[in-house]
């Protein structure tokens, strides 16, 4: 019985282990716009755009050195309730630009800041003050609230990345093996 434990725990360590990609939040804060939200005008509101996205979806794209389709975004209005943007939407970069935009189409907003001359979407960083440019653009884009449309925009505010590690799966592996170990040698002690 002994060695047949012994053999079921040397074959789980053995077993190869994929290495998961951490989730990162983009946070794009401290801008005040003007425009409307589902029929709603609204005039000088701070507003936070917070992107979910993935650090394996970083890839080319077209018009930047890369990108990073969120898995979900988000924008949070000052007088409003927190909006999930319906519109697939992206994060991109190259050398000392940052963009937030919508999926193979238009770019909402251009975030520039020398400070991201090396970012490349994949790590913490942050916050950055910087100004930001094309948000005329950011128009007729589909939310939980309705179609948000932004009029002017305050060029100042931040973008910040938040990388969020994911313990790898060997660790957790490791761990349920000690676990199940810690659970044995009680049993063992009731018997």
């Amino acid at each position: 019985m002994k060695t047949k434990k012994s053999t079921f725990l040397a074959l789980i360590l053995l077993l190869p282990m994929a290495a998961n990609a951490d989730p990162i939040s983009y946070i794009y804060s401290g801008f005040n716009a003007s425009g409307s939200l589902g029929g709603v005008n609204f005039a000088s509101e701070d507003f936070v755009i917070t992107a979910l996205a993935d650090t394996d979806n970083i890839g080319p794209w077209a018009f930047a050195t890369g990108q990073n389709t969120h898995t979900s975004a988000t924008i949070e209005i000052n007088g409003f309730s927190i909006a999930t943007v319906l519109t697939a939407s992206h994060s991109w970069y190259i050398s000392g630009l940052l963009g937030l935009g919508q999926d193979l189409s238009i770019n909402w907003m251009t975030f520039v800041d020398g400070a991201l001359t090396d970012y490349d979407l994949s790590a913490s960083i942050g916050p950055i003050f910087g100004t930001v440019s094309n948000v005329d653009q950011f128009n007729n884009v589909s939310t939980s609230a309705g179609i948000l449309s932004f009029t002017d925009v305050s060029l100042q505010g931040s973008f910040q990345a938040i990388a969020h590690s994911v313990p790898e799966p060997g660790t957790l592996a490791l761990l349920g093996i000690g676990l199940f170990g810690m659970g044995l040698s009680r049993r063992r002690k009731k018997i």
